[in-house]
């Protein structure tokens, strides 16, 4: 968002809530001081303030101030994922597949994007130059990179799914061999044109999306563990919830024609490293309309100082799986924290947690959490449920929690001060 509104205010404690047709997004708390003879304090709300939340705008996306890179709003549809050519692609039979709105990245991240947030460039072809995709970054590298992305900025990156990749990768899921259209040449580096090695972004025409390089230059990481389509219709897909492999997609330059179209599928151990690999980064959409900024002078800043509630901000079913038989609201978006940590963090983290508009989260209990079933995950939406352990409130008598495996869904108890373990919050629906 590039206009800047800015609002007088008195001095003294403010909150600003942020909203979109009156219905309260996120908050930001100030304290107003003096900045000219009459006793008033200028405050701009822009851009800042708006994108630490999300995708903001259907035309033009969002630019993440921390690194520069620039996302792209893709609006959400069903269509026929897989060989919609019969190219013979073994495992990747076509069929329908749903997804809802989402951001993307313009292009795959940078080297120097990788740089501003880890610090080092782990990549082969660094003679390129900043401009030049990341390469020699594992699956597990991406992960860390996002947690120390998502912390600095306050957002919550992650990557895309697969399904969502094809669905942006094709224009928003049309017919497209290669992404941007059928002339491999004019949209994509392989091996015949790439001389052997990466080029700087948005060198290639872009596809229908405004999306640069999703046919060659680097293949791209994505969420979902490896294995062979479902024929069923599908709906937000997320993969499977195991596995020994991770998906990733594009082909790169090195790959001949046949590899870079837009169906084609690879997959490698998550701790592999070449210099054919890369990723680009996924974002949420939760409000799309213009924002605007509401001022609400408040006695005391305070945790509970505004009170919002699913009916006023009309967002939380986007956000929020309510499962019909136990009544239990979960975040679609699983490891929304970013991060692992230990329990106590885990628990004050939860306990200071407003999102979609609730405020009263908790840990979950070991049979709520151990009572999911694995199918329940694959239909519902749900996307970023790290494979991994996660903390429970549940606790025994020898200083130690339980944590719940979401692989194979095995129970053990660990010690408080144990960092290894993911959150996902969970709240009992009024």
């Amino acid at each position: 968002m590039s206009d800047v509104s800015r609002s007088i205010v008195p001095v003294g404690k403010h909150e600003i809530v942020a909203s979109v047709n009156r219905q309260i997004k996120i908050t930001e708390k100030l304290v107003a001081s003096i900045l000219d003879k009459d006793g008033t304090s200028v405050l701009a709300a822009g851009s800042e303030l708006i994108e630490s939340a999300i995708c903001t705008d259907p035309q033009t996306g969002f630019t993440d101030s921390l690194t520069g890179m620039e996302f792209v709003y893709v609006k959400g549809g069903t269509f026929i994922m897989g060989d919609t050519f019969s190219d013979g692609s073994d495992g990747y039979n076509a069929h329908q597949v749903t997804v809802s709105d989402f951001c993307i990245g313009r292009y795959q991240v940078t080297q120097g994007e990788w740089q501003a947030v880890m610090g080092s460039n782990p990549s082969y072809f660094t003679d390129g130059g900043a401009s030049c995709p990341v390469e020699q970054v594992s699956w597990d590298d991406v992960q860390v990179f996002i947690s120390k992305l998502n912390q600095r900025s306050d957002k919550n990156y992650r990557l895309p799914t697969e399904a969502e990749w094809e669905y942006a990768a094709r224009s928003g899921g049309k017919s497209e061999r290669y992404s941007g259209g059928n002339d491999i040449d004019a949209v994509a580096w392989y091996n015949d044109n790439s001389g052997s090695r990466t080029h700087s972004v948005r060198q290639k025409l872009a596809n229908g999306l405004g999306l640069n390089d999703m046919s060659g230059n680097v293949y791209e990481w994505v969420n979902d563990w490896y294995d062979s389509y479902s024929s069923a219709s599908q709906t937000n897909p997320a993969g499977p919830l195991s596995g020994s492999a991770r998906v990733f997609r594009g082909g790169c330059w090195g790959a001949g024609a046949s590899i870079v179209r837009t169906s084609i599928r690879g997959h490698g151990t998550p701790d592999i490293r070449d210099d054919i690999i890369g990723f680009r980064l996924a974002a949420p959409v939760e409000l799309l309309n213009s924002l605007t900024a509401e001022i609400a002078e408040i006695a005391e800043v305070s945790a509970d100082a505004v009170s919002v509630t699913a009916a006023d901000t009309g967002i939380a079913e986007s956000l929020i799986y309510t499962d019909p038989q136990s009544g239990l609201m979960w975040p679609r978006n699983g490891n929304i924290a970013g991060v692992k940590m230990n329990w106590d963090d885990a628990m004050n983290w939860v306990k200071t947690l407003n999102y979609a508009g609730y405020s009263d989260w908790r840990l979950p209990s070991i049979d709520e959490l151990d009572d999911i079933p694995s199918e329940w995950l694959n239909n519902n939406g749900f996307n970023n449920v790290q494979a991994g352990w996660y903390w429970t409130g549940t606790e025994n008598d020898s200083g130690n929690a339980f944590i719940v495996g979401m692989e194979d869904w095995s129970v053990g108890n660990y010690s408080y001060k144990c960092v290894d373990y993911y959150v996902w919050p969970v709240r009992s629906e009024l």
